[in-house]
């Protein structure tokens, strides 16, 4: 039986759904993900100031002086003592060799080595200083991390500072992507489909004749998924192998030691938590793959199990975002390995934030009475699916069909054909639970960065600032307090009264709240001293002129952020949470590309309402490619439906019936169905946004760049280079952009469908066509205008900034409609033309 399945993997595209699966999730991973926010391979490595912590930590506190930038004193402490302190001190650097700028902006961990470590060590025992059982650990595994880097020869500087892009690093923050909730699902999917289909084939008769007996056809099928999990896992380490390749980094640091808080092991080896993970993730699929077994068997019925398990999946995954409390291990779609095996450092719940250091060593969630748990549980879905085998028996749903026995048009009959062909209930629950998981992982997203909104708030940190420094007590001798300190104090002083009134603007709707926040902007512009401390793009922490290629920002970025500024107050916005005193732009080129990626995502105003919702989607995830491509699948491909049906297309042709109007209608049906399922889409998240008041977003402003600036440095007037359009404006021409591409590649996949039998060759050719078009794109970017291709992106074509991000001048929305349509014309007619030819 095992042979069989295998083959029916095959068969069923079982196999190519998985191998599918694992290539778009790792090259996702190595390629377009940004995970410099997850849990990194190195944490734990880096050192800042370990030494000085063991010190202050010692029964008499003492407190130590910066004599200068390289010699340190230590209160009652000997001079040798400080001499040796300042010794191992210099080892992480030389101060004095370092610029302002660095001083001010290097956040990077000291690239030491592991003499440093051992200086640490004698040090220690030198002076008898005493070791809490953290620091005792922490020095433990310094020895040996630092130990390994030297053995194996790994630059400390990149793997401390600049590793977010390593093979390694990738492999191990995207193993909660690689080995969670999407291929788990799927496999439970896939399931479904194989048992489901052995029904509708009556194949499940054969299986029950001796030597065969039912309950054995359940477990050899639960098993042979589970030889498809660990193929799937097998793909994942092979694909991120071809991926380290192509990027020329294949040191995957296998047997690097990854630490492990509060727990009898201070580290794990990198091979070791792999295996770790693969096994949990195959344990915790065996729950769905019960739960998935028993709802085929209840139901029988492919499309109905796929509605119920889709069901129960979103809903499952929609309560998770909202209660933290089923962020665990025992829900079996919530998937942070990291904390699992490795424990975390993180912040104290039940300190609500308040404390010198609110973050606590967390230890390894993992738990035998977890396995017990969901042992118990497979056992008892497994006796009720048993049960259901058994006696036979399904609850039915369907309602009884009726039978067609009028005569009908030729478009009646496709649609006739449509519905019986594909069950309209599936693309529309899978398109709805699409949305539900981006909605509702927005809304977390918006919910929990907006929390501090009000509170980690740049300008009113400004004021303080300015206030406490301009204090006359702070002032020693007091002659040399002068009167402009008392007025900026008193200023500043009033100014924040004033300031702390924001929040009440926001939640009243209140068109001052702007005004408030341009007028205390400038006030803080204005201040002789600068109170924003190293903060130098408040979009990311990671931006500042040491990362910065040309070392500061643009003189475009700064015009345009005034001019921004100006806008939210002249126009008729509702308050929303957004960065008002934004910094950078697509000229600001950073040394990590992806961190300025990041930095201008943080420029989407924190809003969920519905019209920047779809802003957010469009930006984020390009949601009209994503939905045009699912619509193909869908409905793109209307002759293969004639084919897989029998001869049905053959018995038609003997009738008298035109080919080209058969052509036409054909055509003019998928399209509907194509574009009522866009239309439903995008109205289930306009519905969902109406909750959260989209009134008076409309005209929030959005950067739109002209040509291309030839140097952005430049003091210059760059009012020809960039205007500023209404969000309603961007998403009428994204949604006219999106439609034209719709119909062409419908109209394309429509075509080839006339000849081309198999759909999944049909998607071939298109890939295939749509790869020539993309390196196209790249190796000839000055016909791209004339490229197809080039238009998919569709944020980048219509605020224009794919003219400055990969320097494709010339295009412009108008014209990537009039290409699309006329290619979609000429197209349309070809395929028309070989679809009367009589074979």
């Amino acid at each position: 039986m095992y042979k069989l399945e295998i083959k029916k993997f095959f068969k069923n595209g079982s196999f190519w759904a998985i191998f599918l699966l694992a290539l778009i999730l790792t090259i996702y991973g190595n390629f377009f993900s940004i995970n410099m926010f997850d849990r990194q391979i190195d944490e734990a490595v880096g050192d800042f100031d370990f030494l000085y912590e063991v010190i202050s930590s010692q029964d008499d506190h003492p407190v130590i002086e910066q004599v200068s930038r390289n010699e340190y004193a230590w209160q009652g402490k000997s001079k040798e003592f400080n001499e040796d302190y300042t010794k191992i001190q210099k080892m992480k650097g030389d101060d004095a060799i370092k610029s302002e700028k660095e001083i001010l902006y290097d956040f990077s961990y000291p690239a030491v080595n592991h003499d440093y470590i051992n200086e640490i060590k004698n040090f220690i025992n030198k002076y008898n200083l005493k070791l809490t059982k953290e620091y005792e650990d922490k020095l433990s595994y310094y020895d040996v991390a630092y130990q390994y880097l030297d053995k194996n020869k790994v630059d400390v500087d990149k793997f401390l500072n600049d590793n977010y892009q390593s093979s390694a690093n990738i492999l191990f923050t995207n193993l909660n992507l690689y080995f969670g909730f999407i291929p788990c699902i799927l496999l439970g999917f896939l399931l479904v489909n194989s048992i489901g289909d052995d029904y509708k084939k009556d194949n499940i008769l054969l299986y029950f004749i001796e030597p065969f007996s039912r309950k054995r056809f359940l477990l050899k099928k639960i098993i042979s998924f589970i030889g498809l999990g660990l193929f799937y896992s097998l793909l994942i380490f092979f694909f991120s192998f071809i991926c380290g390749l192509i990027k020329k980094d294949i040191n995957f640091l296998m047997d690097f030691p990854i630490r492990i808080y509060e727990y009898k092991e201070i580290y794990i080896l990198f091979y070791q938590y792999l295996l770790k993970v693969v096994g949990l993730f195959i344990f915790k699929s065996l729950l769905i793959f019960a739960l998935s077994s028993l709802i085929i068997l209840i139901f029988k019925d492919n499309s109905i199990a796929t509605i119920i398990q889709s069901s129960i999946f979103a809903l499952l995954y929609i309560v998770t975002d909202v209660f933290d409390k089923l962020k665990n291990l025992y829900n079996p779609i919530y998937f942070t390995y990291d904390k699992f095996f490795l424990g975390a450092y993180e912040l104290d719940p039940s300190l609500n934030g308040v404390s010198n250091n609110p973050f606590v060593y967390v230890g390894p969630r993992i738990r035998v009475m977890f396995f017990v748990i969901y042992l118990i549980l497979i056992f008892v879905l497994l006796l009720i699916s048993f049960r259901f085998l058994a006696i036979d028996k399904m609850i039915k749903l369907r309602h009884k069909a009726i039978s067609r026995t009028k005569p009908m048009s030729i478009m009646g009959f496709e649609f006739y054909k449509s519905g019986k062909f594909l069950d309209q209930k599936i693309p529309y629950i899978l398109g709805g639970f699409l949305i539900v998981v981006l909605i509702s992982s927005n809304l977390y997203y918006v919910n929990s960065v907006g929390k501090e909104y009000f509170q980690a708030d740049m300008l009113k940190l400004a004021l303080r600032m300015s206030i406490e420094n301009n204090k006359e007590e702070y002032f020693y001798p007091k002659s040399s307090y002068m009167e402009e300190n008392r007025k900026e104090f008193e200023e500043s002083t009033r100014r924040l009264e004033e300031y702390k009134n924001l929040e009440n603007l926001y939640r009243q709707n209140n068109p001052n709240f702007y005004k408030l926040l341009y007028e205390t902007n400038a006030y803080i512009d204005g201040l002789v001293r600068d109170y924003r401390g190293n903060v130098f793009a408040e979009e990311s922490v990671d931006i500042n002129p040491l990362t910065l290629k040309n070392g500061d920002l643009s003189e475009f970025s700064k015009e345009v952020r005034e001019k921004y500024k100006e806008l939210l107050v002249k126009k008729d916005l509702k308050p929303m949470k957004v960065i008002f005193n934004r910094s950078l732009s697509w000229y600001d080129e950073d040394k990590n590309s992806k961190d300025l990626d990041f930095a201008m995502a943080r420029q989407i105003p924190l809003d969920i309402s519905s019209f920047m919702l779809v802003y957010r989607f469009i930006y984020k995830y390009n949601l009209p490619v994503l939905l045009i491509l699912l619509c193909l699948y869908l409905f793109g491909t209307n002759y293969n439906r004639d084919f897989e049906k029998s001869d049905s297309l053959d018995f038609l042709y003997t009738n008298p019936i035109d080919r080209g109007k058969y052509y036409d209608k054909k055509y003019l049906v998928g399209l509907l169905e194509s574009l009522k399922y866009f239309a439903f889409v995008l109205g289930l998240i306009l519905i969902i946004g109406l909750i959260f008041d989209p009134r008076k977003t409309l005209a929030y402003p959005i950067l739109r760049y002209e040509g291309v600036v030839k140097n952005p440095m430049e003091n210059i007037d760059y009012s020809s280079y960039y205007t500023y359009i209404g969000l309603g404006k961007y998403l009428l021409e994204a949604l006219a952009l999106s439609l034209s591409l719709l119909i062409l590649l419908y109209t394309f996949a429509h075509s080839l469908s006339v000849k081309v039998k198999n759909r999944y060759k049909i998607y071939f050719i298109m890939a295939l066509v749509g790869l020539i078009l993309i390196l196209a794109v790249r190796y000839l970017p000055n016909t791209a205008s004339f490229n197809p291709l080039a238009y998919f992106s569709i944020n980048d074509v219509v605020d224009g900034s794919i003219a400055v991000k990969k320097n494709i001048v010339g295009i412009n929305v108008s014209k990537g409609i009039s290409l699309m349509l006329i290619l979609s014309g000429i197209i349309y007619f070809v395929g028309r033309k070989i679809s009367t030819r009589v074979d």
